[in-house]
C-alpha cells in the first residue's frame, strides 16, 4: 500500500529562479504534448474506426530524446521528471475518457497549462537523495544552484521512497509530497460485519447483530458558510487585480483552506473512531453516485423542496464527505 506524506520546504530567492525555470520547461513539454494529441484526435476521428491510429504515451516519450537534442534546455529538467509530466497527461486523457465512456458527458477533455500557475515536478524512483533530513534534487540548470532542503527528521517516512513531488499551494507554499510504501496487512474473514450509511448531517451504521450507532457530524462548511460568502462578496466589488481585491482574494482563499482542513480533520477522527471500535474486520458503506447528488436540480413546485435539494447540492460539494470518507477509511 502505498502512503503520501506533505512537507513544508522554504527556497531561497536563486533556487526559486529555478524552479520556475524548471517548472516552465515542463508546462511547455505538456502543452506541446497535448497540442499533439488534440492534433491526433481530429485526424483520427474523420477515418472508418480500423484505420484509426490514436498517440498515446510510449510514442511521446520516444520523442524526448529528439526534443532535448533540438531544444539542449529541455535537458536542465532530469530526464524522469519530462518524462512524469507526459505520464500524467496520459493520465489525465484516461480519466476523461473513462468518465465519457461512463456516461458522464459534461466530462472535459485536459486543458493546456498557464504560465502564471507552477507546474509540479515529478521525481519518481530516481533523481532525488535523502541524507538524514536534507534532500537533493538532480537538474543541470545553468546557474548550477544546489536544490537542497532541510525537512522535519520525525516526519520523515523511514520506509521505502518511491516517488517524490516539488509543488506550490493556491496559498503559494512550497511543498515537499513524499510518496512510499508500507506493507498491505492480510484480509482475515471474522464473520463480524458492519454496515454505514453515509450522509451529510451524520452517518449512521449497524451490525449484524442489530446494534445501532450514529454519528453526527461537525458541520466546519456551515460555520464559514456566511464568511465565506461576506468576504467574496466584499472582494467581488473591487477593482480585479487591485491591491484590495488581492487582499481579500487571500482572505478568501486562507478561509476554504481553513474550511477544509477541519472537515479533513473530523473525517479522519471519525474513520479512526470506526476502525478502532468495532470488532469487524469487513466495514460496508454505500455506494453512491456524489457527482450526480451535487449536480443543481430543477425546481419541483415546492418551495421547501427545491431550497432543500439546493441546500443538499451546497452539502456535498462543500463537505467531501461522499467522495474522501471511503479513501480515509481504507487508510
Amino acid at each position: 500500500m502505498e502512503l503520501t506524506q506533505k512537507l513544508p520546504i522554504f527556497p531561497t530567492d536563486s533556487q526559486l529562479e529555478v524552479l520556475w525555470d524548471l517548472s516552465e520547461k515542463c508546462r511547455l513539454i505538456y502543452n506541446f504534448a497535448l497540442a499533439e494529441r488534440i492534433k491526433n484526435w481530429k485526424e483520427n476521428k474523420v477515418k472508418p474506426k480500423e484505420e484509426r491510429e490514436y498517440i498515446n504515451y510510449t510514442d511521446q516519450q520516444d520523442q524526448l530524446p529528439v526534443i532535448t537534442k533540438q531544444y539542449p534546455e529541455y535537458k536542465w529538467v532530469y530526464s524522469k521528471v519530462l518524462q512524469m509530466t507526459l505520464r500524467k497527461l496520459d493520465a489525465n486523457y484516461k480519466s476523461f475518457k473513462a468518465l465519457w465512456n461512463n456516461g458522464d458527458k459534461k466530462a472535459r477533455s485536459p486543458r493546456f497549462k498557464s504560465k502564471k500557475y507552477f507546474t509540479t515536478l515529478c521525481y519518481n524512483q530516481s533523481g532525488f537523495k535523502l541524507e538524514d533530513s536534507t534532500i537533493t534534487f538532480s537538474h543541470k540548470h545553468p546557474s548550477k544552484k544546489v536544490l537542497s532542503f532541510e525537512l522535519p527528521k520525525k516526519l520523515i517516512p523511514k520506509e521505502k521512497i518511491k516517488q517524490m513531488e516539488i509543488f506550490l499551494d493556491s496559498l503559494k507554499r512550497w511543498f515537499i509530497s513524499i510518496t512510499y510504501e508500507i506493507k498491505t496487512p492480510k484480509y482475515r474473514d471474522n464473520g463480524f460485519y458492519q454496515a454505514f450509511d453515509l450522509g451529510v448531517s451524520q452517518t449512521a451504521g449497524v451490525n449484524i447483530h442489530g446494534k445501532f450507532v450514529s454519528f453526527k457530524h461537525r458541520r466546519a462548511d456551515l460555520y464559514w458558510k456566511k464568511r465565506i460568502e461576506e468576504v467574496q462578496s466584499k472582494r467581488d466589488h473591487c477593482k480585479k487585480a487591485s491591491n484590495k481585491w488581492k487582499w481579500y482574494n487571500d482572505k478568501l482563499k486562507s478561509m476554504k483552506r481553513r474550511q477544509t482542513n477541519q472537515l479533513k480533520d473530523y473525517q479522519h477522527w471519525l474513520s479512526k473512531q470506526i476502525v478502532e471500535n468495532t470488532k469487524a474486520n469487513t466495514i460496508i458503506i454505500g455506494k453512491l453516485d456524489v457527482k450526480e447528488m451535487a449536480k443543481k436540480k430543477k425546481g419541483t413546485g415546492n418551495a421547501k423542496k427545491t431550497k432543500a435539494k439546493k441546500t443538499l447540492n451546497h452539502s456535498v460539494q462543500n463537505t467531501g464527505y461522499m467522495s474522501r470518507f471511503a479513501e480515509f477509511l481504507t487508510y
